[in-house]
């Protein structure tokens, strides 16, 4: 859907062509124990992208159940998280798929599952794409 033209707002080739978009790679804040290496958000006509890669500072061990204990890895910007619901996330270490939530109420991105342990000094990148 094209951006909503108003009154005041110059007319450019990107918003008529609805290819106006916003960008933010500030505001996101890390959780404990990570350490944060690059964040890009892109909101286009709603949709948004987020691009995180974090460093894991400690270990995040495998329950003895095998799952990996839920984990806060840090909150977006206000005004940047998915509204309605929580949405889904993947990412990799490089290693193995590592899955998790960005919650809607909040914006905390949290990593739940993840095929074997995370080892301190691994890095995580993860994708997401959803609704805001």
């Amino acid at each position: 859907m094209p951006e909503l033209i108003t009154s005041g707002q110059r007319l450019t080739p990107a918003r008529l062509n609805g290819r106006h978009y916003e960008e933010t790679t500030t505001g996101f804040t890390v959780g404990s124990g990570l350490t944060l290496l690059n964040f890009q958000l892109r909101r286009t006509a709603g949709v948004c992208v987020l691009i995180l890669h974090l460093a894991f500072d400690t270990a995040s061990n495998l329950s003895s159940n095998g799952n990996l204990p839920d984990r806060a890895l840090g909150t977006l910007p206000p005004g940047w998280g998915p509204t309605g619901q929580s949405v889904m996330w993947s990412g990799d270490t490089g290693y193995y798929t590592v899955t998790g939530i960005i919650h809607a109420s909040n914006g905390v991105v949290e990593a739940r599952a993840a095929v074997g342990d995370i080892a301190a000094d691994t890095n995580l990148r993860l994708t997401a794409t959803y609704i805001n």
